[in-house]
């Protein structure tokens, strides 16, 4: 197992200790990455300050306790196929907290997805796709949703506005608040 001690710099509550925790990704000494703190998991930019390899026994904390690091800094542009997608977390919404990653990705593209690019995004973990002209009362039961379409990224704007309490936007505010 990868483990990585961070500093939470932007935090002076956390700013002065270190904080073990596994990253599933490849790390070193000096990135910045984004990871859950706290009981309520609000996800908090940090820097590696030390990385140590072990198997459970040798870890530097328990493992029953330890959480996982989310992603690190710039990682939120990926592909799903021929798809461009773009994860919605890694965004500030207040002065040290950030939206979490893997619940909202949008795709700007003219057309709906093709049967064969839907099956992709499934398999890519995403249980629900809403084109921003639809209300999202149709994804309420789904952990992770890819927003496509024309205005993909207008709505994910808005939605990081209703994150951060700039919007009242109701369509945008249901989403917001798996983002927080």
């Amino acid at each position: 197992m990868l483990f990585a001690a961070l500093r939470f710099y932007k935090d002076q509550n956390l700013a002065d200790r270190l904080y073990w925790y596994v990253s599933d990704f490849p790390v070193k000494e000096g990135d910045k990455v984004f990871a859950p703190v706290g009981a309520r998991d609000r996800v908090q930019k940090a820097i590696v300050e030390r990385i140590m390899h072990a198997d459970e026994s040798n870890a530097p904390y328990d493992v029953a306790l330890v959480k996982r690091l989310c992603a690190l800094c710039g990682a939120e542009s990926f592909e799903i196929g021929s798809l461009r997608v773009r994860d919605l977390g890694g965004i500030a919404y207040d002065e040290r907290h950030y939206t979490r990653f893997s619940r909202l990705a949008f795709c700007e593209r003219a057309e709906p997805l093709t049967a064969q690019e839907l099956d992709l995004v499934q398999h890519a973990g995403y249980d629900g796709v809403l084109y921003p002209d639809d209300g999202p009362e149709n994804i309420v039961s789904c952990e992770r949703v890819l927003l496509v379409g024309r205005n993909a990224a207008e709505a994910a704007r808005k939605i990081i506005f209703a994150a951060r309490g700039e919007s009242e936007e109701e369509r945008f505010v249901a989403l917001a608040r798996r983002l927080t």
